[in-house]
């Protein structure tokens, strides 16, 4: 029987370390992962001291009774497998676009934030909650029951504002480290241009053309994708 390599482990604190470089894994990714694993382990335990049936509940994220096929959060996960597999084969600005429509999904996708939001909630002592991100409410004289769902800056503000309240630390960080609500803007209209690992795009925030450099791309990227 072959043994499988071991990569995590622990330091004499408990902290998750990785012994050696993974192969194929970029330097930013893995030591995003590192980060990210011990700041939400952290939360997890949390949660999980305070309330074993809220935690689970929050993992399971049960929202009542529901056929096959709706879970938009599984579909994320294949849909980023699937870009893990093309980009074994892509090159050049192929790869860049399929990996910069991963970047977009990732951040736009709402049940991680629902899970960490809710993770908080429960640490702080609070319960599971099916919705924690209602949606707002647009004030507008011709259409005055018109609602629209919340951006990824807001839900990572209000989580940082969950943390706040219930004096925990910021969990908030890997969604704030990763949503660049420009880049995300430009993806999403698709009003960008991939040329050489870097991504230009002409609507900056002052009206600017702006560009990316290849080890910025590179970086937000590889940091969504952990």
């Amino acid at each position: 029987m072959t043994k499988e390599p071991k990569y995590f482990d622990r330091d004499n604190s408990g902290k998750i370390i990785v012994d050696k470089h993974i192969r194929g894994w970029a330097d930013n990714y893995q030591n995003a992962i590192v980060r990210y694993l011990n700041l939400w382990e952290e939360l997890f335990e949390k949660a999980l001291d305070k309330s074993e049936f809220e935690f689970i509940s929050t993992l399971l994220r049960f929202r009542g009774i529901e056929d096959s096929g709706w879970d938009s959060f599984e579909n994320t996960i294949e849909a980023i497998e699937g870009v893990f597999e093309a980009n074994k084969v892509l090159k050049g600005e192929k790869r860049l676009n399929l990996c910069l429509w991963a970047y977009g999904q990732i951040v736009e996708a709402n049940d991680h934030y629902e899970i960490i939001a809710n993770l908080v909630n429960v640490a702080g002592g609070d319960r599971y909650r099916g919705w924690t991100f209602p949606k707002i409410k647009i004030s507008k004289r011709n259409r005055p029951d018109q609602y629209r769902e919340q951006t990824p800056n807001e839900k990572l503000l209000h989580i940082k504002s969950l943390c706040s309240q219930y004096g925990l630390s910021d969990y908030s960080i890997p969604f704030s480290e990763v949503l660049d609500k420009d880049l995300r803007n430009a993806v999403y209209h698709s009003d960008y241009s991939a040329y050489e690992g870097k991504v230009r795009y002409k609507n900056g925030p002052n009206g600017f053309p702006v560009e990316y450099d290849e080890e910025k791309t590179n970086k937000l990227i590889n940091e969504a994708f952990a």
